[in-house]
């Protein structure tokens, strides 16, 4: 389980990356020039502030009105002039550390690699004889980069830089970097005048510093021109802090502690442990969470592909044709090593880049999107057994639930929570500037609901459920209650509503995004109102909100049901309307079908059919996290084939002739949007999952959706609902051994194939399945 290559990153999408969950770099591997770029999870832009948009409730009967009348335009028109609100902040680069040779070497002989075990990005390049061997790693335990560096006669110039306003200086053996980020950054995307970056003195923003620490053996440490210079060494140890004034999302940046008192800190507690050390309590933290997986597939090419070919080679191989099962391991062990390094306890969640970015003006800001992307990015937490990572967005849900009541109230109307498709490190919960089709949605939060929820499935923990999970749905259901309204046809509905980011067309050809009551909406809503009326069954007692369950009761009935179009698809809208775009990249009226369970082939089948029939239509192709949510709804129905054929678009090179407008990997393997986005890497390692696991509908299904490419293997540590930890071999398409274990006492079903098993667990006890050898 490694990324090799050999030869250097000559740009960012080839560069390794490393985290802790708060620090991130990205590590080019060079010989005459090494580049670190950094970042730290809570460098935003902004600051805390109010956003809402104090006139935009007044407008909204008039937005209802028209839709009732089918003014549909008109409606959106009004939103977009009226209803929306300013731009979020920005995911900000921290800077970079170069290491910059004085004597390049000769180099005959290269390789780099990083480990998925150790989390370690390594080098090795020279002659032979003569090698120079560079290893780095970002610690958890000790919150540091740590970058060693070995070889003869190491003469090397250390500097930091940083693309916001900075200082440099540095004395005997450090070197420090300070600076603060802007107070507003626009989006890239948005091409208007008064786009940019903004700096306001009034209102100063984040401040941060970055501390590099220095140790050789042998030659020589100066300081120049605010560098440092190693001369002669043979050894050089880097230890890297870094820090921000950041003290929380209601707390103004210039509030906030010293940095660089932070960051001494870290060094301080760091000074009692030698390099190997550190080295060790890394490689134990981070075994302790990635190692609790394994997945092989047969591959008759594997030793070949997998030892020897460097992993770009691999890619441009794979989609020439050419079999590499362990290429698809590779990518589903890269998504959970990904999780680990960009989300822990005590961080932020991964953004839409994990923390990795290298730009002032990022895509979409690189901020949380919960239409679909920042909801991916958690989708193998639990299923791929690492459910306390989930920690950061479970506290970001409940931040979000305090600014999300003041604009529920102020811009909506009602009672409890909402969040609408943009969120930034301040918890912004309002529908931002731009275009309606995406920005105003009040769905968001909801959504962000259904994760809490199925933690409580995997984990069935109570306790957590009755203090942390039911709180915050029941205040997100409350939300949806006074946001529900009687529509023209006699359901209860959303009006305004939209598709995320698709467009209809109306009779006369113009093209809109808002209407009411799009499927979307009312699965989200159906999903979180069933999960609230059963989680107050299981815990009883006083529930959250008085008159929450006789509201959620009485409503329920009412909701628009599945809807099935003349083209046989599942409607995506409330009315059958032709799509602007059939091979739009979301797939948000199939929410129902996966990630929630409301569709199955054996509870549905009908509506299962529509569902294929919508992904049949909207086709092969897509950004990376489109191709990600086809991989687990093709998995939700059985059809291990089609989603193998779409990881394998996932694994095309994008930056090859071949890719559909730039998508598939780069040479790191990060999922290409384009540009990056890391959901779509989040996404193929949770469909993967789903292929082999499956636990949605009160039982687990064993191979569910075996490709005929991945005819034998062995898979362990997977988590199905219900606290279970399951493992399996299969040969020959056909399962072969299999175990499951549980904390405490269980009876439970299993199935594979037509064959199904009643299994009695004891507390931790771990049993193994007989197998009917005619099965």
């Amino acid at each position: 389980m490694r990324l090799f290559y050999q030869q250097p990153a000559q740009k960012w999408e080839q560069a390794l990356p490393l985290g802790n969950g708060r620090l991130g770099a990205m590590v080019y591997g060079g010989t005459s020039k090494e580049l670190i770029m950094l970042n730290e999870d809570t460098l935003w832009s902004g600051f805390p502030r109010d956003v809402q948009n104090p006139t935009a409730l007044s407008h909204l009967p008039r937005v209802r009105e028209l839709l009732a009348a089918d003014r549909f335009h008109e409606a959106q028109l009004l939103i977009e002039s009226t209803m929306l609100g300013p731009w979020n902040e920005s995911y900000q680069p921290l800077g970079s550390l170069h290491l910059n040779w004085l004597n390049e070497p000769e180099v005959s002989v290269y390789e780099r690699e990083l480990v998925l075990e150790t989390a370690v990005a390594a080098s090795s390049y020279g002659t032979p004889g003569r090698l120079i061997h560079t290893e780095c790693f970002v610690s958890q335990p000790d919150q540091l980069l740590m970058y060693t560096m070995r070889g003869p006669d190491l003469r090397v110039e250390l500097a930091l830089d940083s693309l916001l306003p900075h200082r440099v200086s540095a004395q005997a053996s450090e070197l420090l970097l300070t600076g603060q980020a802007p107070t507003h950054v626009e989006p890239s995307y948005i091409d208007t005048a008064d786009s940019g970056v903004f700096f306001d003195e009034a209102q100063p923003g984040m401040r941060f510093a970055v501390q590099l620490r220095v140790r050789q053996e042998g030659g020589t440490l100066e300081v120049r021109d605010g560098r440092l210079v190693v001369l002669g060494a043979t050894l050089l140890e880097l230890r890297l802090a870094a820090a921000t004034s950041f003290a929380g999302v209601a707390v103004k940046p210039n509030l906030g502690p010293e940095p660089l008192e932070l960051c001494r800190q870290v060094h301080t507690r760091a000074e009692a442990f030698s390099g190997p050390t550190l080295r060790e309590r890394h490689l134990a933290d981070h075994a302790q969470a990635f190692g609790r997986v394994e997945l092989e597939l047969e591959d008759e090419d594997q030793w070949a592909t997998g030892q020897t070919l460097p992993t770009d080679q691999r890619l441009q191989r794979f989609a020439k044709g050419k079999p590499d099962n362990a290429l698809a391991v590779l990518l589903f062990q890269y998504g959970r090593y990904l999780l680990v390094a960009s989300s822990r306890v005590g961080t932020q969640p991964a953004n839409l880049q994990g923390i990795w970015s290298h730009e002032l003006r990022p895509a979409w800001s690189a901020n949380w999107t919960t239409n679909i992307n920042a909801q991916m990015n958690y989708w193998p937490v639990e299923t791929c057994g690492l459910g306390e990572l989930s920690e950061p967005l479970f506290r970001m849900i409940r931040e979000l639930s305090q600014t999300g009541a003041e604009t529920a109230r102020k811009q909506f109307g009602c009672r409890g929570w909402t969040a609408n498709h943009n969120v930034d490190l301040w918890r912004a919960s309002v529908p931002v500037g731009g275009y309606a089709g995406y920005a105003y949605w009040p769905l968001g939060g909801a959504w962000l609901c259904r994760h809490l929820w199925e933690h409580f499935l995997f984990t069935e923990d109570l306790s957590w459920l009755r203090t942390e999970g039911f709180p915050l749905m029941a205040e997100a259901a409350l939300f949806l209650l006074d946001w529900l309204v009687e529509t023209p046809e006699g359901y209860l509905g959303t009006a305004p509503s939209i598709s995320p980011e698709n467009n209809y067309l109306v009779a006369d050809g113009t093209m809109c995004s808002v209407s009411r009551s799009s499927t979307m909406d009312v699965s989200i809503i159906r999903d979180l109102f069933q999960a609230c009326l059963t989680a107050h069954q299981l815990l009883g007692g006083p529930e959250p909100v008085q008159g929450l369950v006789a509201g959620i009761r009485s409503s329920l009935p009412r909701l628009r049901p599945q809807l099935v179009g003349r083209h046989g698809q599942l409607q995506e809208w409330f009315r059958d309307f032709d799509e602007h775009d059939p091979h739009h990249r979301h797939l948000s009226h199939l929410y129902g079908a996966y990630p929630a369970a409301e569709l199955t082939p054996e509870d549905t089948p009908e509506l299962i059919h529509a569902v294929r029939t919508s992904l049949e239509r909207r086709g092969d192709e897509g950004t990376g996290w489109s191709l990600a949510w086809k991989v687990n709804l093709w998995a939700r129905l059985g059809d291990g084939d089609h989603a193998w054929k779409l990881i394998g678009r996932q694994l095309r090179p994008a930056e090859s002739e071949g890719s559909e407008n730039g998508s598939g990997a780069y040479p790191n393997l990060l999922g290409a949007h384009p540009p990056f986005q890391i959901d779509g890497n989040f996404g193929v390692t949770a469909g993967i999952a789903e292929m082999l696991l499956q636990s949605h509908r009160g039982e687990v299904h064993l191979l569910p959706a075996l490709p005929a490419a991945w005819k034998g293997g062995r898979v362990s540590g997977l988590k199905a609902r219900g606290n279970l930890q399951v493992g399996m071999t299969w040969s020959g398409g056909r399962l072969t051994s299999a175990w499951l274990e549980c904390p405490h006492a269980k009876d439970v079903t299993v199935r594979c194939g037509h064959q199904t098993w009643a299994v009695s667990l004891g507390a931790g006890e771990r049993r193994t399945l007989s197998l009917d050898s005619k099965e």
